[in-house]
């Protein structure tokens, strides 16, 4: 079958409608971690750091930190203040990030009165090299126990590099680290367990 049509002689308008589709990508940055660090038990008025290494990852750069309470606190807004103080206490840490998103964690630090003998601090790590280069001997100088202890390597953007446990650590007991793959720097030791947390910078020149 034929159509034939037939249009009077005229003026006539033709609309012409396109359809366009435009896709748009958004990426959604991985969700906020927030680490308070782990419970500690401390002598009374002993000094310790609270948070994580880092405190806050992830979701987007630029955090801002609230600690509560404020109780024996440094400063309740840094990542990772020091605490002092002479009754078990909780703390909370409140991060916010740049985009408002917020994320909580806890840590509880128990004060333990019959406390330890002798305590770890810096001064009492001693930290060097054996003579090809490529192996760290960390030496505890003080008559001291560290209650189910790890010892850690860390570079300067809070990542683990290496860990070891330590049950028990008595005159100048020693750990080492093969480092023969790191480059020149600055890294720091963590010594961690029930009854401390001490941390201690130190560089590799060659």
């Amino acid at each position: 079958m034929k159509y034939i049509y037939l249009l009077l002689l005229g003026f006539y308008t033709a609309s012409v409608f396109a359809q366009m589709h435009k896709y748009v990508s958004i990426q959604q940055p991985a969700a906020l971690v927030v680490s308070a660090g782990d419970d500690k038990i401390v002598a009374p008025n002993q000094s310790i750091l609270l948070g994580g290494t880092p405190t806050a990852q992830f979701g987007n750069a630029g955090y801002s930190y609230l600690w509560q309470p404020a109780t024996g606190l440094s400063d309740i807004t840094f990542s990772n203040p020091t605490a002092t103080i002479q009754t078990t206490t909780v703390y909370t840490v409140l991060v916010t990030d740049a985009n408002n998103c917020t994320s909580t964690d806890t840590i509880r630090v128990t004060v333990d009165a019959s406390g330890v003998a002798e305590l770890l601090t810096p001064a009492d790590i001693k930290i060097y090299q054996d003579i090809s280069g490529k192996i760290l001997h960390v030496e505890f100088e003080k008559q001291s126990e560290i209650i189910d202890g790890k010892i850690a390597i860390y570079n300067l953007l809070g990542q683990e590099l290496q860990r070891k446990n330590i049950l028990k650590t008595g005159l100048k007991t020693s750990v080492s680290f093969d480092i023969s793959s790191y480059s020149k720097g600055v890294y720091v030791i963590k010594v961690g367990g029930q009854n401390m947390d001490v941390t201690k910078k130190f560089s590799l020149m060659n």
